[in-house]
């Protein structure tokens, strides 16, 4: 079994920059709490790692050579299942898709030392760097192996630290630089694979405002602000976080909220603003609560126990249920036409040419299962409530 250990993050790391510039006293709430490797990170570490072992300078291995492999994570045992096979293949696929004779390229990158010529406490490590000397083009691609928390690359800081630290790190006169996403487990309008492309001179600014807010979080008194980066983020001090818990009680000792009564317009404003932190809390809470009590640490004399999963039935032996099922003249099995996304792997798999395989286009629509509410900052386009001025 390989053992793996989470990686040395950085005090202001490039993972956790969206944090840290948008709430300063993060900074110093975060360093009085340790920084436990809950399980999803442990599979991402494994993934990181399996993705890394596959790339080589000209030809990538296949990822199925790992499946059923095994890794102690900070205590996790993560296995390459298929879900993991396909996902990390699926980013290495992006990866090949793109090279070109004459790339360069770089995997599992440490930026530390090039990201200390700005700020001492600067560090990151890019999962993938690919540089086209022809065009003078780089890209910094960033396997997300998670299914919790939706990213996007544009404007994404962490990847923008990455293609600066690139940039720090070689000297590479770029001219435009790509940020691009893999994220294989959460399903996307635009693709599992997403990019959003800039001018490189545009880092120069980004890194004056990074060492402008570095400074800010230094600052013993430096605020905190609540906002979607505690989740985005998994601010390990969510669960205790003094401005968290003033929003959870004023969201407590707010308004009663129904309805079929009378409400004010901006106390509803205030509390949805105070929804993503306290749902971050509330998971940071259960996720601690659960860890101590596995560990023996929280019992039934705290009044908290651990109990079974509802139980699901399921076949013990299925040949001999098809046999018992045959013999009775009863069908066993349900025939159904597989779903778009798992045709359309299958048609990649069996070398189907693309021509072809966006032939499925043509029979495939996408239907939302309905609406949701979500701040005006979410990227996805605001729906359309038809109105009496639509039939004018």
């Amino acid at each position: 079994m390989i053992e793996l250990k989470s990686s040395f993050h950085a005090k202001l790391s490039a993972s956790s920059s969206l944090r840290w510039v948008n709430c300063p006293g993060s900074v110093r709430e975060a360093a009085k709490y340790p920084n436990v490797t809950q399980f999803e990170a442990a599979e991402g570490i494994f993934a990181h790692y399996v993705g890394a072992q596959c790339m080589g300078r000209i030809a990538f291995a296949p990822v199925s050579n790992w499946f059923g492999a095994q890794a102690l994570v900070d205590d996790h045992v993560i296995t390459c299942d298929q879900e993991m096979v396909d996902g990390v293949q699926e980013y290495l696929d992006d990866i090949g898709v793109d090279l070109q004779p004459g790339d360069e390229h770089f995997v599992e990158v440490s930026l530390h030392e090039a990201l200390r010529k700005l700020d001492p406490d600067f560090g990151g490590s890019a999962d993938y760097i690919r540089w086209r000397p022809s065009t003078r083009h780089l890209r910094v691609q960033d396997l997300k192996y998670g299914a919790g928390v939706t990213v996007e690359p544009e404007d994404n800081k962490q990847l923008k630290v990455y293609a600066l630290g690139a940039l720090l790190q070689t000297g590479l006169p770029a001219e435009d630089v790509e940020v691009r996403i893999t994220q294989p487990r959460i399903p996307h309008a635009h693709g599992t694979s997403r990019s959003w492309t800039f001018k490189g001179i545009e880092l120069v600014a980004f890194a004056r405002e990074l060492q402008a807010a570095a400074a800010k979080t230094r600052d013993p008194n430096a605020p905190l602000v609540p906002g979607p980066w505690c989740r985005k983020t998994f601010c390990p001090a969510v669960a205790h976080c003094p401005a968290v818990n003033t929003q959870a009680l004023a969201l407590v000792n707010g308004d009663d909220f129904a309805i079929d009564r009378p409400y004010s317009k901006d106390a509803l404003l205030k509390g949805l603003s105070m929804i993503t932190q306290l749902k971050a809390k509330i998971k940071a809470l259960e996720e601690l609560a659960y860890h101590e009590a596995t560990a023996g640490r929280l019992t039934a004399e705290d009044g908290w126990k651990l109990c079974e999963k509802r139980k699901t039935r399921k076949w013990n032996d299925e040949a001999a249920v098809s046999e018992w099922a045959k013999d009775n003249n009863i069908d066993p099995y349900i025939r159904e036409l597989r779903s778009p996304a798992q045709m359309e792997k299958l048609a990649k798999d069996a070398k189907v040419s693309a021509p072809v395989r966006n032939e499925l286009g043509e029979y495939i629509t996408a239907e939302s299962s309905g609406t949701v509410l979500v701040p005006v900052t979410d990227e996805r386009p605001e729906f359309k409530r038809l109105t009496s001025n639509d039939f004018a």
